[in-house]
């Protein structure tokens, strides 16, 4: 039998907050050198102790990690805008950039690029924090010296004058009373600021009312959800225009854009549902907090209006960059990660143009090499011709050809692209199909004609060729489905069949062809009536009406080369 029993000393160890046994001693001198030793050792604990005891729980020696401040870090990029001024840096490219650079800065800050930008206190904070300004530039200046014919350093300090420039306006405007948006309301303080600004620091200033009252709210959902209430509520067009340089530096927030996702199933639908958003269609997200339902539900109702392009651009821009990585659209099926490869290439090329541009095209080729798993110039040119068998519509597939001639890829793609695009083109037998009105068709067959016109990837016989045959199809499309003689209905009022016929000559509807001349013969038939102007306005009794159709018939024809 014993007459004592012996003390235990237990060494325990915290992780994520809760505490665990690792070892046991009987000596507290022995105990205390094992759990420091075992502090050094574990990276993954947070502090550790010596209880004498569960029961007792009488702690005897205890010492937390010390936390190591891990410098913040600025990641490499492979292209920037080359910006020629200081005004070029509050651009939605530049900003585009920015946000990427300095995201964990940002996301700590709780602030977006535009409000640091216009408020001189936060820029010198920016500008005193580590080293990240230097490394930024340093970032931006390796990737520009090509494009300026300079070399880093040069290109280094060129920027730097840049963001010394607008530190120094941001410095300038901070001792300016500007109207307090809390105080006036946001209608006013664009009132103010209208009245008294100089023309050329009127957009500046109304950034920096903005930005002083958003700075304020630290948080990304806060941000969001004042800047669309502006929007929402204001009349003031000098205000609404720059809002949406605000909403598009808070969609670059990762975490902000997680939580309007919600629990998508997959990235597939995550990048659907970016694109659903980009295109003003709002559908409630599985897993979506309310406020973030009626959030987005806000966002897509302005993101219809088109007053957000860079908005736009950014949900994009983050379409375009998960593309180009090798991450699954898909949870292991390959089936269903061309299954959901071939939606996003059905919502991104389109009849009017790739959505996301020449970007959006390369991520599409990039997706595809990731499916082939080919890499090099040789999956580059195979990527280019798997899209193309899964574009939706003739029309569609050449704007996506002229986009990658238009890309960086196009020098290791050799004539793959071309080759597609006259033969697609030359192949063609009607102009359109699907949803839209004649206008809508015809500017969409346009735009490609222009593309082509102006598409750096294509030898100028080429060019030449395709548009020719664009022109031809455009003729076909009028004369056999009667387009002109749609738009001159008789039973209209003349001043209604004028303007479509005019509106049918404007460039980004119809180039300059056989197509056109049919409808310019149309116009000037009209405008030979000895008392056109007179009969333009009959029926209109309100002189105040009568004035304002004129003076559109005259823009419409001076705009359409009539005069």
């Amino acid at each position: 039998m014993f007459l004592f029993r012996q003390k235990t000393y237990e060494i325990q160890a915290s992780r994520k907050g809760r505490w665990t046994i690792e070892q046991t001693s009987h000596d507290p001198a022995e105990a205390e050198a094992a759990a420091k030793a075992l502090l050094n050792k574990l990276k993954d604990i947070e502090a550790i102790r010596v209880v004498l005891d569960s029961a007792s729980e009488k702690v005897l020696f205890e010492q937390k990690k010390p936390q190591t401040k891990q410098p913040l870090v600025v990641p490499q990029i492979e292209e920037a805008p080359v910006c020629a001024q200081p005004d070029d840096l509050y651009g939605p490219q530049s900003r585009k950039i920015v946000n990427r650079l300095f995201r964990q800065y940002l996301d700590k800050a709780l602030l977006t690029p535009t409000e640091i930008m216009h408020n001189g206190r936060e820029m010198k904070r920016v500008m005193d924090f580590e080293s990240i300004v230097q490394t930024a530039i340093d970032r931006v200046a390796r990737v520009q010296k090509g494009a300026e014919g300079q070399d880093a350093k040069k290109r280094g300090d060129a920027l730097w004058g840049m963001v010394n420039g607008i530190s120094k306006r941001a410095n300038e405007a901070d001792k300016l009373k500007l109207p307090n948006i809390r105080e006036v309301g946001f209608d006013e303080a664009v009132k103010f600021v209208t009245k008294t600004a100089k023309p050329e620091e009127l957009k500046f200033l109304l950034r920096c009312v903005f930005a002083r009252e958003l700075s304020q709210t630290r948080s990304w959902y806060g941000k969001l959800t004042q800047v669309l209430e502006w929007s929402n509520t204001s009349s003031e067009a000098a205000g609404l225009v720059l809002l949406d340089d605000f909403v598009s530096d808070t969609l670059a927030s990762g975490s902000m854009i997680a939580d309007i996702l919600g629990s998508p199933v997959n990235l597939a639908s995550a990048l659907l549902k970016l694109l659903d958003i980009a295109d003003g269609e709002y559908r409630p997200a599985k897993g979506q907090s309310p406020e973030m339902a009626g959030l987005e539900e806000m966002l897509c109702k302005l993101m219809k209006t088109g007053r957000l392009p860079a908005s736009r651009d950014f949900l994009l821009e983050r379409v375009r960059s998960e593309l180009r990585t090798t991450n699954l659209l898909s949870k292991n099926d390959t089936g269903a990660e061309i299954e959901r490869f071939c939606e996003i290439i059905d919502r991104v090329l389109l009849d009017g143009g790739v959505a996301g541009g020449i970007g959006m095209a390369e991520a599409l080729v990039a997706r595809a090499t990731v499916i082939l798993n080919v890499g090099g110039a040789v999956g580059q040119r195979e990527g280019v011709v798997w899209v193309l068998r899964r574009g939706p519509t003739p029309l569609a597939n050449a704007h996506y050809l002229t986009a990658i001639l238009n890309s960086r890829i196009a020098p290791a793609l050799d004539d793959v692209p071309a080759t597609h695009l006259e033969s697609l083109v030359g192949g063609m037998s009607e102009l359109v199909g699907g949803p839209g009105t004649p206008m809508d068709h015809m500017r969409a067959v346009t735009s490609l004609y222009r593309a082509v016109e102006g598409c750096v990837g294509l030898p100028p016989e080429s060019a030449q060729a395709i548009t020719k045959r664009l022109d031809d199809l455009l003729f076909e499309y009028v004369v056999k489905g009667k387009i002109v003689e749609q738009m001159d209905n008789p039973g209209w009022k003349l001043h209604t069949r004028a303007f479509l016929l005019m509106q049918m000559c404007m460039p980004d509807v119809l180039p300059e062809g056989k197509a056109v001349s049919v409808a310019r013969k149309a116009v000037v038939n009209h405008l030979r009536r000895p008392n056109f102007e007179i009969e333009l306005i009959s029926g209109v009794a309100d002189p105040n009406e009568q004035k304002k159709i004129i003076l559109q018939c005259h823009h419409l024809m001076k705009a359409g080369g009539f005069r």
